[in-house]
């Protein structure tokens, strides 16, 4: 891409960005594995500003230098909030699992997580402030707090924590008619889409007979709209012969994996309305990319530097260089329009993971 500003204006239009990326390899790095042992903060302690105190002691002298500015900064990490469990263990759903024995076959195990007393997690998907920073809300619990999870050799597939919760409030809030949902997981998603008055029925594609010998072996006798659902299994990323109202797509465990199915994806419509399970946070993902490929543009990378068939990040790069190198970004104005979510979401519609 040709960029007309200066280096210096771009890398000022882009530092919202590079501190997003530097807050979440603090809250990654210190916020989210501090020891829960260690966390016991005073009677009225302001356990936001306890937590960061916290995490900040964990850094060396050097480390501190530059840590400080992101760390204690409220628009970069915003406030550490207090949440209310009421209604995660009131979740229909939730209640529907706590009846469920056991189960363990082969890998796959049904079990409960214990989230402990003021640790902090992510709670809902990122959002952009009005200065372009990308922002991850965090919240604790004042008590420990436990949930139903399924996991597969070892690695949490699903669970009922409160960001899968909250981040499946809108497209659950959107779906009618003929509901397609691509991956299974826990059931959450389907259960709560087929509970609705406006969704006439919920056809799930899992291709992993495993996931789907649990939910059909413990779960529909439990479900009050059993008859609403539709379990097939089958590859979600080919093609489907049959036309639906709305597509909820969850194959993915983060942003990371995510981007190349997301991609894929967008290419391939399903449903009137599709919508993707962290759809945002992909796509901030991807921003970040786009952001460093900006500054190598400015520093005087070239095509000779880029392979669109090359491997991992090298391909990431590759595929978004020649996908943007006809662009001419000529003001502050046409950058931020640029890196805006919706155009992100075009330029990974056109390239190939």
């Amino acid at each position: 891409m040709k960029i007309s500003l200066s280096y210096d204006e771009t890398l000022k239009a882009l530092s919202p960005i590079f501190d997003g990326e530097d807050a979440d390899a603090l809250i990654n790095g210190l916020l989210l594995p501090l020891d829960p042992k260690t966390l016991q903060p005073k009677k009225e302690e302001d356990i936001d500003l306890y937590l960061r105190k916290k995490a900040y002691g964990l850094l060396s002298y050097e480390e501190k230098k530059e840590a400080k500015r992101v760390l204690f900064d409220s628009e970069k990490i915003p406030p550490i909030v207090k949440l209310d469990p009421t209604p995660f263990l009131d979740n229909p759903y939730a209640k529907i699992l706590s009846s469920l024995p056991p189960y363990e076959k082969g890998d796959l195990r049904f079990l409960s997580l214990l989230t402990p007393a003021y640790l902090p997690f992510s709670y809902k998907e990122k959002e952009i402030s009005k200065a372009g920073n990308d922002l991850t809300s965090l919240g604790y619990f004042a008590f420990p707090f436990s949930c139903f999870a399924l996991q597969k050799g070892g690695v949490t597939w699903m669970s009922l924590l409160p960001h899968e919760i909250m981040t499946m409030e809108q497209p659950l809030s959107m779906a009618k008619g003929k509901v397609l949902c691509l991956g299974l997981g826990l059931g959450y998603f389907p259960f709560m889409a087929a509970s609705k008055d406006e969704v006439s029925d919920v056809t799930v594609i899992e291709k992993d007979p495993a996931i789907l010998s649990f939910f059909k072996e413990l779960i529909p006798p439990a479900l009050p709209c059993k008859e609403k659902l539709h379990l097939v299994e089958a590859d979600a990323l080919k093609p489907l012969q049959e036309e639906y109202d709305f597509c909820f797509a969850d194959l993915w465990h983060d942003p990371e994996d995510g981007l190349p199915l997301y991609c894929r994806l967008l290419k391939d419509k399903k449903a009137e309305v599709e919508t993707y399970w962290i759809e945002k946070d992909i796509l901030v993902y991807l921003r970040r990319y786009l952001a460093a490929l900006m500054m190598e543009s400015l520093e005087g990378y070239g095509e000779a530097d880029y392979h669109k068939d090359g491997e991992g990040v090298d391909r990431i790069y590759g595929q978004l260089y020649f996908a943007t190198k006809d662009i001419t970004i000529s003001s502050a104005a046409s950058l931020k329009e640029f890196l805006s979510l919706d155009n992100v979401k075009k330029i990974a519609k056109s390239i190939d993971l």
